[in-house]
């Protein structure tokens, strides 16, 4: 059966709604967006490739050596290739910048999670607060515990 054959189904009440927690660091987690006009302007960046790839942007998020992105994802697109796109347009942008930025790229290894619509407004909330965070807590720590939060073991090699 195809949803064609079934007459109760109607195309225009079907929704998608995948809330996507992004995260991933500078190659080597070398702090390059210690300036924070520049970082803003990074975050700014990669939330205007969010909503270009058709993704709303809830926030941007991060400190010295890595970004959070809070997105609604389209499901035009898939996950791999948002990242991908992401990655790629932001460090283009950012090596135009030149100065310091002229060899600036990401870690390959990303990680993305779904989150709950109830959820959003909390882990907005706490994204908001990284620059605090990241005083106490460096990247991998924070990493590491938000992986076992997901059941996912962290592998320190994926992230060198």
């Amino acid at each position: 059966m195809t949803f064609e054959d079934n007459e109760d189904f109607d195309e225009d009440e079907v929704h998608f709604i995948s809330i996507v927690h992004i995260i991933f660091s500078t190659k080597h987690q070398t702090p390059y967006l210690t300036d924070d006009q520049m970082r803003e302007k990074v975050f700014t960046r990669l939330g205007a490739i969010s909503e270009e790839l058709g993704c709303p942007c809830i926030t941007v998020a991060g400190a010295d050596d890595h970004v959070h992105v809070l997105l609604s994802q389209s499901p035009n697109i898939s996950l791999d290739s948002l990242v991908t796109a992401l990655k790629s347009h932001s460090a283009f942008w950012l090596r135009k910048q030149g100065g310091i930025y002229a060899d600036f790229d990401w870690q390959e290894s990303s990680v993305g999670f779904t989150i709950s619509p109830e959820d959003v407004a909390e882990v907005r909330a706490d994204l908001e607060k990284q620059a605090t965070y990241h005083q106490d807590v460096n990247f991998k720590t924070e990493l590491a515990e938000t992986l076992l939060l997901q059941g996912i073991e962290f592998n320190d090699e994926v992230w060198e």
